[in-house]
């Protein structure tokens, strides 16, 4: 939080509980920023591949803070099911991309 051992000593509850929201809020921001960067490297690298594009690049990489609406709620095994339908999707559209020998 950047802040001195002297300053937190000094600190209310109160504004220790402030500091700390505001704190969290900016790693949150700087967090999201960080995600979307790779997100759309990954949209940039990976879509070019596959046979079937993407809509957009929320519907390829849903985020918690897109509009409820781009967000997909789904439970681990159905997670599970989707990372490796993606993976088989690369791996055919790879093998065919292959130059034969």
């Amino acid at each position: 939080m950047h802040i001195s051992p002297s300053e937190f000593g000094m600190m209310r509850p109160a504004d220790f509980a402030v500091a700390l929201r505001v704190y969290n809020e900016g790693e949150d921001e700087r967090a999201k920023w960080q995600a979307d960067l790779v997100r759309g490297l990954a949209w940039k690298v990976i879509v070019p591949w596959l046979k079937t594009k993407p809509k957009s690049l929320h519907s390829f990489w849903p985020m918690p803070w897109d509009t409820e609406e781009a967000a997909v709620q789904m439970t681990r095994e159905e997670r599970v099911a989707s990372i490796n339908k993606f993976l088989s999707e690369i791996q055919c559209d790879v093998e065919e991309e292959k130059p034969e020998s």
